[in-house]
């Protein structure tokens, strides 16, 4: 199921990863109450998420918006490769010729899905046009903060260099 992907904290998890970057919530729900946090602070580590012993995930929250342009693209070995050595979302709103929202978020390139707020934020109020002119820049804040490992499936020099040429690639659809 959608809400198992989630706590199952897979940093490679394909949904979870959209949900990210379209700043989903998940309800928590225990006999003491009920909670709501951002998706993105579901997952702490590899398989490991805030849920409490008692709590159930019994409500995934998409804020509805059909103004978002998306991308998902899932790097595999081979198209019946379940697990993706690298996976990026991407999601941009423009509003009068800016972008109004920006968000980034990648899979399999850390302990956790990889999102940055404050290297999205750059990009507000920018034009389409400028944020091209920016990639350079975009990419090495990417590039500081992408820190894969080295594994069955991978190893981190590869992982890194597809992320940051699927970054390079929505930033020119923009």
């Amino acid at each position: 199921t959608l809400a198992g992907n989630l706590v199952n904290a897979s940093p490679a998890a394909d949904p979870a990863l959209a949900l990210h970057c379209l700043s989903a919530v998940v309800r928590l729900e225990c006999v003491r109450g009920v909670r709501e946090v951002p998706v993105s602070d579901l997952a702490v580590g590899p398989g490991r998420t805030i849920l409490l012993p008692d709590e159930l995930l019994t409500a995934i929250l998409v804020p509805a918006d059909d103004a978002w342009k998306t991308v998902f693209v899932k790097v595999g070995g081979r198209k019946a490769d379940a697990i993706a050595k690298v996976s990026f979302a991407g999601a941009v709103k423009i509003d009068d010729g800016i972008l109004t929202a920006f968000s980034a978020a990648f899979g399999a390139v850390g302990p956790t899905i990889l999102r940055n707020p404050a290297i999205e934020a750059t990009v507000l109020g920018l034009s389409p046009a400028e944020v091209r002119e920016r990639e350079p820049e975009l990419l090495a804040a990417y590039a500081a903060v992408i820190r894969p490992i080295d594994d069955q499936r991978s190893n981190a020099h590869y992982r890194k260099t597809v992320a940051l040429n699927l970054l390079t690639d929505f930033i020119r659809s923009i």
